[in-house]
């Protein structure tokens, strides 16, 4: 175990302390997947605590998160994959293998590996999102459906295309309602994977015309 290790089960202990919940029970309250804090508590394999489960644990725990835990800031730039345009749909240059894009921006601090961007185009997502701003998420082509409720996600369909939507319960276990800005919901839809926003970059926004 490295010292990095150390200090986020250190960290994570004090959570506990703090909140008085089990592992398993901070997970939950937290929207992660039950078994991430058990999991890394009890592998002996290294590894870490992505930047975003830290973030959710601390605004949870009110338990601040120092650099040292933080997992190393990836080197240079990544990709930008799409636009999102009207209707709040993700346009991707390379859906298939979600590959180099058509353009770099800076890789957002504390960024997991495999964060890729997709960039507003006009104002169907305003006040939340403006034209111009960057959006940053890791797409694993997976659904951590703890992860995802209630928050701002990329969100990709059965039927094939891409949103970003917040995504709620639906009518039945198996889909979800995708809430919009400005526009009418989405009932019941099938997802095929969903990636949470982590990071928005607003230095490239353009005022509201």
């Amino acid at each position: 175990m490295d010292e990095q290790q150390r200090a986020a089960k250190a960290l994570l202990e004090r959570m506990l302390a703090a909140t008085g919940l089990t592992p398993s029970e901070l997970a939950r309250a937290a929207k992660l997947t039950p078994s991430t804090l058990t999991r890394f508590l009890n592998s002996p394999v290294r590894h870490t605590l992505s930047a975003r489960t830290l973030g959710k644990l601390s605004s949870y725990s009110g338990v601040a998160v120092p650099a040292a835990v933080l997992p190393a800031v990836p080197a240079g730039a990544v990709p930008v994959v799409g636009y999102i345009g009207a209707g709040e749909q993700v346009l991707p240059f390379d859906d298939a293998a979600m590959g180099a894009g058509l353009e770099q921006v800076d890789a957002p601090p504390g960024a997991e590996p495999g964060t890729v961007a997709v960039v507003v185009r006009g104002s169907s997502m305003f006040p939340a999102f403006w034209d111009g701003d960057v959006l940053y998420y890791a797409r694993d082509a997976g659904f951590d459906r703890d992860g995802c409720l209630y928050n701002e996600c990329i969100v990709k369909l059965r039927d094939g295309p891409i949103y970003i939507k917040r995504v709620t319960p639906g009518s039945q276990p198996g889909v979800y309602t995708l809430q919009s800005y400005n526009a009418p919901p989405m009932p019941d839809a099938a997802i095929e994977w969903a990636a949470p926003v982590q990071f928005q970059d607003k230095r490239r926004r353009r005022a509201k015309s």
